[in-house]
């Protein structure tokens, strides 16, 4: 009899759910796709009811990716379809890079690296925040996997000005992938990305970058026991020694491959074995081997063909459902994301609001105060605002109104808070800026206030500008927008139309 209180149980199911979730993940590092597919359609169902919603969006990812290797594609596209509808449901950039990379696999896969290109492109450019640093290096990586695929594709029916632009768009997914790695390392990506940049400079020519890239790959696949990125890897390697002129050298390599691998290894890293055991033999004049392992490659590219060929029409619809779900889930990120930027909006000249001063001001004190770096905040008022609105109406007071919206904007620069806070009073945080560059624009933008003609006030009115000057330290948004506020007053008291430093 479980004498265990209930908390306690709940806390021994959910880590044995995590712990097969692990395993699981780990079917998929060490390539046992098979395993893969077997095991996790029966863990999903048990991680969704313990609320584990990171967790079954992850495995439903690495299911599909799994499931494309294995040629299982009605598993990949009805993971990729599940991942799309996790995105609806979940609103933010991450999930939504998931499906369409679950997605865009099982499309290169299904031998449209055209449509997965698309796809996982329109997703990291969709609208509304980005996705975090790991979604989007991910994603970069399987751009860059997806065009290497391209690549094998082309190389041998395209002309070379094609085959080089392909390389030329894998190289650089490949360092934006490496590049955001950096900032969210893993082990398991570390392998992956340096595997597919050294692969990419080896078929631009660039063979010593290459070959340590590749040499590093490997040893960290070894050691992390990804053994599907070993035998990749290792395929690369052999293509390596053959475009270095050791043509016996990569025969011997992809001999030693293939009898390692098997025939139920997975198919893409078959017919690449092959291919380069073909190639070296028939630089050593084997004449009879080399035929022996093209038709092997033909055999086995055949096959995959004709796997293709009945996925894509048993799963046509369900592939459109997958692709459905994915369009949803960006339409609705785009109509939350415009939403959330009208609420934080200004309705008349278009700038921020104080609920977008509030977070915007939040955000580059912190990076301000976490690098030390200086940060100026300016409070304006239009000087005599209420005569103008008395004297010459309404929509004369917004034309102001919108014309110093307009300066602001022009005199400001993108990483800078701009706000209207009060019916004539407007908010400038100057990231980065040291006080004297901040004094200086804001003496620009009151002259060129100063200068300017009104269409709807008489001849020769001016309408002037006082500015309230303060910077950090101390990085405390009440405190400046305080000081600001006294220096405001100051330039007022001293006769308007001026810029006070406080």
């Amino acid at each position: 009899m479980n004498t265990a209180p209930p908390s306690a149980t709940g806390e021994r199911d959910r880590d044995a759910l995590l712990a097969a979730h692990a395993a699981c993940l780990q079917y998929s590092r060490s390539g046992q796709y098979g395993r893969m597919v077997d095991s996790a359609p029966l863990l999903l169902p048990q991680l969704a009811a313990a609320g584990l919603h990171a967790e079954r969006r992850e495995l439903l990812y690495a299911l599909a990716l799994c499931a494309c290797e294995a040629a299982r594609f009605d598993v990949a596209i009805e993971a990729a379809h599940a991942l799309g509808s996790a995105a609806v449901q979940d609103g933010n950039a991450g999930p939504l890079l998931q499906a369409a990379l679950a997605l865009g696999a099982a499309l290169e896969r299904l031998g449209d690296a055209w449509q997965a290109e698309r796809v996982l492109t329109q997703a990291l450019a969709a609208p509304g925040p980005p996705a975090p640093a790991r979604e989007r290096m991910v994603a970069l990586n399987g751009l860059c996997a997806t065009t290497i695929g391209l690549f094998h594709r082309l190389r041998d029916v395209e002309d070379a000005a094609q085959t080089r632009a392909v390389l030329d768009r894998a190289r650089s997914f490949a360092l934006q992938a490496r590049a955001l790695l950096e900032g969210s390392p893993d082990s398991a990506y570390e392998v992956v990305i340096a595997g597919n940049l050294g692969e990419v400079l080896l078929h631009q020519g660039e063979l010593q970058q290459a070959q340590e890239l590749l040499h590093q790959a490997q040893q960290l696949a070894r050691e992390r026991g990804f053994q599907a990125h070993v035998w990749r890897i290792t395929c690369s390697l052999g293509e390596l020694s053959l475009a270095s002129g050791d043509a016996a050298g990569a025969r011997q390599a992809m001999h030693d491959l293939l009898a390692e691998l098997g025939p139920d290894a997975p198919p893409q890293t078959l017919i690449r074995a092959h291919q380069a055991a073909y190639r070296a033999s028939r630089a050593l004049g084997l004449f009879e081997e080399a035929l022996r392992h093209f038709e092997s490659a033909e055999h086995l590219d055949r096959r995959r063909v004709t796997s293709q060929l009945r996925a894509q029409s048993q799963l046509f619809v369900t592939r459109s459902e997958a692709e459905h779900a994915l369009i949803d889930a960006q339409r609705q990120r785009a109509l939350a994301t415009e939403l959330a930027e009208r609420a934080e909006r200004d309705p008349l000249t278009g700038l921020g609001n104080r609920r977008h001063l509030d977070r915007r001001f939040a955000e580059l004190l912190a990076e301000a105060e976490r690098h030390a770096r200086p940060l100026a905040v300016a409070l304006m008022d239009i000087d005599h605002f209420k005569q103008i609105n008395d004297q010459h109406g309404h929509a004369a007071g917004d034309d102001v109104l919108v014309a110093l919206a307009a300066l602001l904007r022009e005199n400001m620069r993108a990483g800078d808070a701009l706000a209207r806070v009060g019916g004539e009073e407007f908010v400038v945080v100057f990231a980065d800026t040291a006080p004297e560059r901040a004094a200086e624009v804001c003496e620009r933008l009151r002259e060129r206030l100063a200068r300017h003609r009104w269409a709807g006030l008489p001849e020769g009115q001016a309408v002037t500008l006082s500015i309230g000057l303060t910077s950090a330290t101390p990085y405390d948004a009440a405190e400046l927008l305080r000081r600001a506020d006294a220096a405001l007053y100051e330039a007022k008291r001293q006769g308007r139309n001026r810029v006070c430093v406080g």
